[in-house]
């Protein structure tokens, strides 16, 4: 999550990745807590467009994939999860990079 981006191909990279962990489930059924405790606590998704554009309410989260690295102004991948009024996730969505 806190790789550094650098290039096109280490965004590409991380969102390989982070989209082998959403076509695997690997997040789906767990409780927010234990998204927390995986990834840390993500940002509200009132703070970010792409979640409500995707159907995402605004106390699911979202996490910027990779820190930029000094220089790159390219984006870095974003995964979104959805939490179902019970805290479990229910979705989740990657911005592919790749």
């Amino acid at each position: 999550m806190t790789r550094e981006v650098g290039s096109p191909d280490d965004a590409a990279a991380n969102s390989r990745s982070v989209q082998a962990a959403v076509d695997g489930d690997a997040l789906m059924r767990l409780h927010r807590h234990e998204v927390e405790e995986r990834l840390g606590r993500g940002e509200p998704c009132s703070r970010h467009p792409r979640c409500g554009e995707n159907g995402f309410s605004s106390d699911d989260w979202f996490y910027p994939v990779g820190a930029q690295a000094e220089g790159y102004a390219g984006a870095v991948p974003l995964l979104i999860v959805g939490f179902d009024r019970e805290g479990v996730v229910t979705r989740v969505w990657n911005l592919r990079m790749h």
